[in-house]
């Protein structure tokens, strides 16, 4: 059953990796409204993810490892299981054709970049897309790009954002990336694709504005060690998960939780993503809200 809504995500009772699937597939971009980012308009996205319910109908009938081992995901880095699933995606599409992943742009023995994912679609047109999945939250209070940082703060916003746009997109524009499509067969790009998906996160008690030149709202919320108590004051009825890598996608839906799991964590030593739980009429617990937990001089750090 698929809830209503243009963005909506099925709820899929089977194993994370054919939520995490379908969400890759239909779930609203991070940014929105952003000059020179060709990403999916409405109309494109809500045709391809069509296509990829019937994988998400096997993968939800596999256990959970055989369900990974189709996909090919080992390991726990969020961003190569991001990219495994897109694959899996693309590879469904009827009359679409995966020429290549990761394929690199070299000039004279040097590595320049590389494609992500480049694609032949039903109309014989070659696409080439660049993906990401990010998590950000708003470490000073206003909307710049660069106020928003990873939740190691290794990676910011405004430096992925014009990576994606102005140096991996534009590969195949170049003398040099062009060489590399020849490689492949391809003597034209008709359309590139910046897949980039997500969630922002604002401090708890702050406005939950996204970033400037997008009008995409943050989603998540986040909070440091020291307000731990309130936290647990403020939702009394509600239960805590902390998600697990690479499982950082899909809500979670429909978890049996005995009476003592659940709890808020004591103290926080790194940066942890977590779910908020409310129950069900059923008994059991749906996600209603996305949370970092982070430590307290994490503002502090760089």
């Amino acid at each position: 059953m698929i809830k209503s809504g243009p963005d909506a995500i099925p709820t899929v009772h089977g194993n994370a990796v054919a939520r995490d699937l379908w969400w890759t597939a239909a779930s609203p971009p991070l940014m929105t409204n952003v000059d020179r980012l060709p990403q999916l308009d409405a109309a494109r996205r809500a045709a391809l993810r069509k296509e990829v319910l019937p994988a998400t109908h096997r993968l939800e009938a596999m256990p959970l490892q055989e369900a990974l081992v189709t996909v090919g995901a080992e390991g726990w880095r969020v961003g190569h299981y991001f990219e495994l699933l897109v694959a899996h995606w693309l590879q469904e599409i009827p009359g679409w054709e995966l020429l290549a992943t990761n394929h690199p742009v070299r000039q004279d023995k040097q590595t320049l970049g590389a494609y992500d994912f480049i694609v032949r679609n039903a109309n014989g047109q070659a696409e080439h897309w660049e993906v990401a999945v990010k998590f950000y939250l708003r470490r000073e209070e206003n909307q710049s790009w660069h106020s928003w940082v990873g939740p190691n703060q290794r990676d910011r916003l405004d430096k992925k954002v014009n990576r994606m746009r102005d140096h991996q997109l534009v590969l195949s524009q170049r003398d040099v990336g062009k060489a590399a499509l020849h490689e492949l067969g391809v003597t034209e790009i008709h359309q590139r694709v910046a897949l980039l998906k997500g969630i922002f996160f604002t401090e708890w008690d702050t406005p939950p504005t996204g970033p400037e030149a997008s009008t995409s709202d943050a989603k998540g919320r986040w909070a440091d060690e020291s307000r731990l108590p309130e936290l647990a004051h403020a939702f009394p009825e509600s239960r805590w998960i902390r998600r697990e890598k690479p499982f950082w996608l899909a809500p979670l839906h429909q978890l049996t939780l005995e009476r003592d799991n659940g709890r808020l964590p004591k103290d926080i030593q790194r940066p942890e993503m977590w779910a908020r739980l409310q129950e069900a009429p059923n008994g059991n617990w749906d996600e209603v809200e996305r949370w970092f937990l982070v430590p307290m001089d994490w503002k502090d750090r760089r």
